[in-house]
């Protein structure tokens, strides 16, 4: 009985974990900058918590609560408060670095990069590492007094991964769309509290049953046992697939964007499968446990290498697998290592706490460096492909050590070894990724620390028809409607422009035609490469960068206005496709218009396009909502194109002139710039003009009645929609 009771509380907290990380990460997104640095520390920190804890917890606490005759129940209890404690502090304290960093310069600085890890860093570590202490402690609490079970840890390690799998599943899809970010986080931290208050009525009023007094005795001396670090070989494969298996993680967030796109749900999806694939692994190895057929280190490690190895062709765009590809890949990776991981830490601690402890440290430790090899060294320097090959690769040198091969001819007898090296010659040279297999001519890829940026021209003949695709998702096209997005609110104010800021560089067209009006106009972009391309799409673009008044800054678009003390007359954003992306809320939520709303000059306008939606689209509803509710005035424009809208807002009355004043008011590079691509072969500039201005339409025609419909940062209605979606 007492044991289930500890499954369900393991099981709670592993829910809480998930919750805390999905929540932390995406508040880290928006006090830090949406890249992969962000999801890297995170989850590094997360680990290395755990590592810490688990290893401090195995190797001192329960000594200490030996010596002091203190019930490490307590200890446990006195975590979990912690832990709660750290869920009402966390989003203070991102917040506080989040203000104290907007002096360090650009997010591409290594001054930036290296204290938003250090500060990520101390802001989540004590939190994490409580969480690290409670499996070695109630490990030694049930040996203790109920039952002496060699196999005590993948039980523990069972209710936890399985209360993880269902945090993920319910925080993203359902609790922060019902309940918002701040609300997630105190029912989490109630139900911390709560398994605190139960672990100490349980150690106060229980009547424990202990152990036979020889038993006793050899518990005792069992249980201070220092960890025998005779058998390198465990050790060694525990770091290994730790660095190997999140290693793996963060790689997919690249290689399975094209196909799952950018929302949340996809990350969610794939942390889903990864410990979906986790529970099952472990239940199969504790069902063999009771069968006593447990699998052999060498079979799993076999299996291992040729799923690690042959998984890029699960997602090959010329085999097509789609969606079923990434499920086959994330579940048959975590299922394997599932199994593996506690196999490799029951066979070592045999029970005992503190050599448990530290073995779980030593897996965990595996997992802090893989994700930060993977994001700061491996995809920007050799992309997704050549990451997984490499981190499959010590995979398969523990595989050859298992085999105990020791000349030529005994590897020759291994067929499943030669199987392995097959496969991994026809991997490196036949498989290939999505930005691999796009035939178009002029084609280039760049990979930085954020993403794989691909540019390429579908028909020579044809100029326009260039494209840019942010980690296979498309971002835009040379289109006019982006154009519109500057020369319009610009041609409206009752003054001459002297500074225009665009937010979200893209091709660069919008920042393009603001520049040709003459004045110092600035670009912000997330994704470096992405800005090393305007002079593919643009053969002037050299010529637009050497104007000293105009400049492009690599930066969160949100971060660069918070640090900066200038006033523009026109802020345009054109928040990456598509409207439900991660993190775009960031730049549709009323916190962020309050913030532009500080930076607009007098009169000045700020040109927020949404793309495709329709008078019932919800999230549409909720942008225009939130628009509203910041500036007293707002003009709505549907597309030249009848996809998307153009909304401009202002502090004070926009006047959008009579066609004939628009043209007075544009200089001539300017009108140059509108016309440059006649898409609607209009005779004049008047006439295209006149085809701008005349979809006007009534924002109340796209507000809700429900008010609660809008984009807030702790809301961030667009990105969360399953629920809503499912009634």
């Amino acid at each position: 009985m007492i044991k289930k009771l500890f499954f369900f509380l393991f099981f709670i907290s592993g829910f809480c974990a998930l919750l805390y990380q999905t929540v932390w990460l995406r508040l880290a997104y928006a006090n830090f900058g949406i890249n992969a640095q962000v999801i890297s520390i995170v989850v590094s920190v997360f680990m290395l918590g755990l590592v810490l804890g688990s290893w401090i917890s195995g190797k001192y606490l329960i000594k200490l609560a030996k010596k002091y005759k203190i019930e490490s129940l307590y200890f446990y209890s006195i975590a979990e408060i912690g832990i709660g404690i750290g869920a009402l502090i966390i989003p203070k304290l991102f917040l506080m670095g989040h203000l104290w960093l907007l002096t360090f310069g650009q997010t591409n600085s290594w001054a930036y990069l290296g204290l938003s890890a250090l500060v990520l860093s101390l802001d989540m570590l004590p939190w994490c590492f409580l969480m690290g202490t409670t499996i070695p402690l109630i490990m030694e609490f049930l040996n203790k007094h109920f039952t002496w079970d060699k196999n005590i840890f993948s039980f523990l390690y069972l209710a936890n991964t399985f209360g993880a799998m269902v945090g993920t599943f319910l925080t993203a899809g359902v609790l922060i769309e019902l309940l918002g970010f701040k609300k997630t986080l105190l029912f989490a931290s109630f139900l911390n509290f709560l398994i605190a208050l139960i672990s100490i009525k349980i150690a106060k009023n229980l009547k424990l049953n202990p152990l036979r007094q020889e038993k006793k005795e050899e518990f005792k001396s069992f249980i201070l046992k220092e960890i025998n670090i005779k058998d390198k070989f465990i050790l060694g494969l525990l770091f290994i697939t730790g660095f190997s298996s999140v290693g793996f993680e963060v790689v997919w967030n690249r290689l399975f964007t094209p196909i799952l796109e950018t929302s949340v749900y996809a990350f969610a999806f794939i942390l889903f499968l990864y410990l979906l694939g986790t529970c099952v692994g472990l239940l199969h190895y504790r069902n063999n446990i009771q069968k006593g057929k447990v699998l052999s280190t060498k079979i799993l490690l076999q299996l291992l290498c040729i799923v690690s190895i042959g998984q890029i062709w699960f997602v090959d765009p010329r085999i097509g697998w789609g969606v079923i590809g990434v499920i086959l890949c994330v579940f048959l990776i975590s299922y394997i290592l599932g199994y593996l991981t506690p196999k490799q830490i029951d066979k070592l601690s045999q029970g005992n706490p503190n050599t448990a402890g530290v073995a779980y440290a030593i897996n965990l430790l595996g997992c802090i460096i893989g994700p930060i090899v993977a994001s700061y060294i491996l995809l920007p320097l050799i992309g997704s492909k050549l990451s997984i090959i490499f981190f499959s690769l010590p995979l398969i040198w523990f595989l050859i050590r298992k085999s105990e091969i020791s000349t030529l001819q005994s590897y020759l007898r291994k067929p499943i070894l030669i199987m392995v090296f097959v496969l991994l010659l026809l991997t490196v040279k036949f498989s290939t990724t999505f930005e691999e297999y796009m035939i178009a001519p002029n084609k280039i890829i760049k990979n930085d620390y954020n993403a794989t940026v691909l540019a390429a021209t579908l028909d020579q003949t044809d100029m326009r028809s260039k494209y840019l695709m942010v980690n296979g998702v498309g971002m835009t096209t040379l289109t006019p409607i982006t154009k519109i997005m500057a020369h319009l609110p610009l041609a409206s104010l009752p003054q001459n422009p002297k500074k225009a800021l665009v937010i979200c560089f893209g091709m660069g067209t919008t920042f393009r035609s603001a520049a040709s009006w003459g004045f110092n106009t600035t670009a912000v972009e997330l994704t470096p490469s992405v800005k090393e391309f305007f002079s593919y799409f643009f053969s002037d673009a050299n010529q637009v960068l050497a104007k000293s008044n105009n400049q492009i800054i690599i930066d969160d678009g949100r971060r660069f206005l918070e640090r900066t003390s200038e006033k523009y007359d026109l802020i345009a954003i054109d928040p990456p496709p598509p409207v439900e992306a991660a993190g775009s809320s960031l730049l549709y939520s009323k916190e962020f218009y309050e913030i532009a709303q500080t930076h607009l000059s007098k009169n000045g306008i700020l040109a927020q396009w949404y793309p495709g939606g329709n008078e019932n689209d919800k999230a549409l509803q909720a942008v225009a909502r939130s628009l509203i509710e910041v500036f007293p005035y707002v003009e709505v424009y549907q597309s030249v194109r009848q996809w998307g809208y153009h909304f401009f807002a202002s502090n004070e009355p926009i006047n959008i002139p009579n066609p004939e004043q628009i043209v007075k008011n544009m200089p001539l590079s300017a009108q140059d710039d509108l016309m440059e691509w006649n898409d609607y072969n209009d005779p004049n500039i008047l006439s295209f003009i006149k085809r701008i201005i005349s979809g006007k339409i009534n924002i109340n025609q796209l507000l809700n009645s429900n008010k609660k419909i809008e984009v807030t940062d702790d809301q961030p209605y667009n990105e969360y929609f399953l629920v809503r979606n499912a009634n």
